[in-house]
């Protein structure tokens, strides 16, 4: 690998029914998936939901129960890990303490049948690409921990990866860092090419970086799309709730897109229909929401009336948490520059959103 070489296209991945079962316990059921070449998906959900899983049955480390994998049309399904030629990064990095930068990047194609010369001047080339060439000859112990793992990334980029599989590469990273290195992977995975799979539990990291997201919940993939979709039309309310702030609040669906609460009544887009008589939940976004004094003109719909029970600052926002007069709750999350930024806790307001800034779910 030089500093200009590219893989031209990255590969398809297919998963076909894939499930895991460890004794009793279903890790993985039926997931199927479909990512085109060069494609960054993100599996994103709670410990213990399946994604890892995934992953390591994707990389060959596990073989699923049922299902199939397909690499570029090529099933893999029962190929060994070490003959699917694709990349993986870990968390803990997994560098050889007592090799330099540059031989930890050779390491992989020295295994593969290069030669040690060609295998080092490829290794410094992946280098130069995560901009470390000049750390080349230090140990993993003279690295920061993002040096560290940008010479993870080289490492698995060096063969050109058709498919690069991460498994929570940033997890022991502070904040700050995290953020910077999300930047870099991102440039990193344009410039080369390779279709991603990316694991975290990261929220903000998954809508930051991807492409599409699969949210995981107890083995099976609750929805699949891109961070707008997840965000602004979550298909169940386990994603609401996972994916961002919310506002869940549950009814009775009185059949036309509407629903009545306790001291409020949410009227959703015409989409939202949940037949009458079934229990519903209204999710709305705290920054759609907006407060006013209790005493100005009440609207029928899309408002709940209450007492501000918390001001929390977030800087260039301030969090308002809302109880109504029937005990249900509203978060609102209003920029400090507005008017209507100014409530202490104790106020009596109006909280309202529009109907197309909420969605009903069937619960």
């Amino acid at each position: 690998m030089t500093e200009n070489s590219t893989v031209t296209t990255g590969a398809a991945l297919t998963l076909s029914g894939v499930t895991k079962r460890f004794g009793d316990a279903v890790a993985v059921r039926e997931v199927d998936l479909e990512l085109m070449p060069g494609e960054f998906l993100t599996m994103l959900g709670p410990s213990g939901s399946g994604k890892t899983t995934t992953l390591n049955m994707v990389a060959g480390f596990l073989q699923p129960d049922a299902g199939r994998v397909v690499l570029d049309g090529r099933e893999i399904t029962t190929t060994p890990a070490h003959a699917r030629n694709i990349g993986v990064v870990f968390q803990n990095y997994a560098l050889f303490p007592h090799l330099s930068a540059v031989r930890n990047v050779a390491f992989p194609l020295e295994m593969r049948g290069v030669g040690r010369k060609e295998a080092l001047r490829r290794a410094h080339g992946a280098l130069e690409l995560v901009e470390l060439e000049k750390c080349a000859d230090r140990r993993p112990a003279q690295l920061s921990g993002g040096q560290q793992q940008r010479v993870a990334l080289a490492r698995a980029f060096v063969f050109e990866p058709g498919l690069l599989l991460m498994d929570e590469p940033l997890g022991a990273l502070d904040k700050r860092l995290r953020e910077t290195m999300q930047l870099e992977i991102m440039r990193l995975c344009r410039r080369v090419g390779s279709t991603v799979v990316y694991v975290t539990h990261d929220q903000e990291e998954a809508l930051t970086m991807s492409d599409r997201i699969a949210i995981y919940n107890e083995g099976v993939i609750e929805q699949l799309g891109t961070a707008e979709d997840l965000y602004e039309r979550p298909a169940t309310t386990f994603v609401a709730d996972f994916v961002g702030d919310s506002t869940i609040l549950s009814g009775q669906s009185l059949g036309d897109g509407t629903v009545a609460g306790d001291g409020w009544v949410a009227a959703g887009p015409e989409r939202s229909v949940v037949p009458a008589g079934r229990r519903a939940s209204v999710v709305i976004r705290p920054e759609m929401v907006r407060l006013s004094p209790a005493e100005d003109t009440k609207s029928a719909v899309n408002q709940m009336t209450g007492h501000v029970t918390d001001v929390v600052y977030l800087g260039s926002q301030v969090k308002y948490i809302v109880t109504g007069d029937g005990g249900d709750e509203v978060h609102a999350k209003i920029a400090r520059s507005t008017q209507w930024s100014r409530f202490e806790r104790g106020d009596r307001v109006n909280a309202t959103w529009a109907s197309e800034d909420c969605v009903v779910l069937d619960s």
